[in-house]
């Protein structure tokens, strides 16, 4: 919105029953963030093209804003580093693309998220608003940098990952390329299955260097039987409690993503 001539928030037009293009309020409370742009500040949704069908995946920034609160690191790896220094300092975003307004409505402690000023959780977790700063260097394959120099552009479904500890990787539509989807042999590493594989190893190896001080973290592990059973464990509680409390004050409209952990290992 604030890219636009006029940021001011759009006005919705009154509508009454007998009105055949009126919203039911059930459907609007079901789409917050993929059009009514007469709302600002709250969670949006992605895709936010009107022809495609609705998520609940969540926008960049609201996902960002979230991690002033839970730190960088997953769910799965704050069973095994500590998330207090994980945190963002700043946040480096191109010139051309920086709006003052937008990144402290979205961001700060004198935007949405306000109402977080000062707080703190058990295990290390706070409230750490970082700083946002602008560059004029411009990515060499950024969107904008590509069209400089090419007329027509179009996005890949082709993805490439490497990891320092010697792996690398190619994705293709989400899959390991040469691989059929839903083919669990096609999971990337960087998948949750594949993530939650690599913890438990790591648990099991702690264990046995010292089974007294990480029987906790074995037995949260071995007592999972699906990948929600992870999530939804004792070692996670303040973690989903920093996340319960964070929707509530200040990400309204965060919807859940449910239904697709119940898968195992």
């Amino acid at each position: 919105m604030a890219a636009q001539e006029d940021d001011s928030p759009w006005q919705l037009p009154s509508s009454t029953s007998d009105d055949p293009q009126s919203i039911p309020q059930e459907a609007e409370a079901a789409l917050p963030g993929r059009a009514y742009f007469s709302e600002l500040g709250i969670v949006r949704r992605k895709p936010a093209r009107g022809d495609a069908p609705p998520t609940l995946s969540k926008s960049c920034s609201d996902k960002i804003a979230l991690k002033q609160c839970t730190s960088l690191i997953s769910s799965l790896t704050s069973l095994l580093v500590n998330p207090a220094n994980a945190y963002i300092d700043t946040l480096v975003l191109p010139k051309s693309q920086y709006s003052t307004i937008a990144c402290e409505r979205a961001f700060s402690a004198a935007g949405r998220m306000r109402s977080l000023v000062g707080m703190q959780w058990g295990e290390e977790y706070a409230f750490k608003p970082f700083k946002v700063e602008a560059t004029t260097v411009e990515f060499e394959f950024s969107k904008r940098a590509v069209e400089a120099r090419s007329s027509t552009i179009s996005a890949s479904n082709l993805a490439a990952t490497w990891s320092a500890s010697g792996f690398e990787e190619t994705i293709l539509g989400g899959v390991l390329q040469g691989r059929k989807q839903f083919d669990i042999r096609g999971a990337s590493k960087t998948s949750r299955r594949q993530m939650w594989i690599k913890a438990k190893e790591l648990s099991d190896t702690l264990s046995a260097t010292d089974a007294g001080e990480h029987s906790a973290l074995q037995e949260h592990f071995s007592s999972a039987g699906s990948y929600q059973d992870v999530k939804d464990g004792p070692l996670l509680a303040e973690r989903r409690h920093v996340k319960s409390q964070v929707r509530q004050l200040s990400l309204k409209g965060w919807v859940q993503n449910q239904g697709d952990s119940g898968f195992g290992i």
